[in-house]
């Protein structure tokens, strides 16, 4: 039996859309849409009858369009309504459904970030650590979402639910954006 299932699949090619690979924007498809899509498809097989929990871990890229991160940001944007969309079809099912959007998370792949000029706009923001991720998948277990919509949690709570409202206005966008990247190159160079 299968009873948490957690999708806490990713990895990036960070720069221009265009000067990427037609294989660099398929592997982030393959690994952070298809993944987690396929492996919530199995797990809610087992779980159908007696009941379970999906916990995606999506991110903040999934609202937000940021330059250098188009095609990681369209998997995450696919990913949260792939999520969004099954909770509404399993509603009279026992499967609970949460999604997790982080900021940056200080790992490997945000080092590599950090490298690319193109991918500044990720450090507007202050990253959290893998520990705090990981808390809050297991305090996502002890809530149990309401049946037919994902718990959705945003980091910072206050923060990231403003740029989810920012990131739906495309408007405001463009008019932030300038901002944005000022903010993450000044982070970049205090360290």
């Amino acid at each position: 039996p299968v009873d948490i299932l957690v999708n806490n699949a990713g990895m990036i090619h960070t720069g221009w859309a265009r000067d990427l690979t037609g294989d660099q924007h398929r592997q982030m498809m393959d690994v952070n849409f298809l993944g987690p899509m396929y492996g919530t498809l199995k797990a809610m097989r087992y779980m159908k009858d007696r009941g379970g929990h999906i916990v995606t871990v999506c991110s903040m890229t999934s609202f937000l369009p940021l330059p250098g991160y188009s095609s990681y940001g369209a998997t995450k944007h696919a990913l949260r309504a792939f999520i969004n969309t099954v909770a509404i079809e399993e509603r009279a099912s026992r499967v609970a459904f949460t999604l997790v959007h982080p900021p940056g998370v200080r790992t490997e792949m945000l080092e590599q970030e950090k490298r690319d000029p193109s991918a500044v706009a990720a450090f507007a923001e202050k990253s959290v650590g893998p520990e705090v991720i990981a808390e809050t998948i297991v305090r996502s277990f002890k809530k149990r979402p309401l049946f037919g919509r994902p718990a959705e949690i945003v980091f910072p709570a206050l923060g990231g639910r403003f740029q989810r409202w920012v990131g739906a206005q495309a408007v405001l966008m463009r008019l932030a954006m300038p901002f944005v990247l000022a903010s993450g190159r000044r982070a970049l160079r205090k360290g």
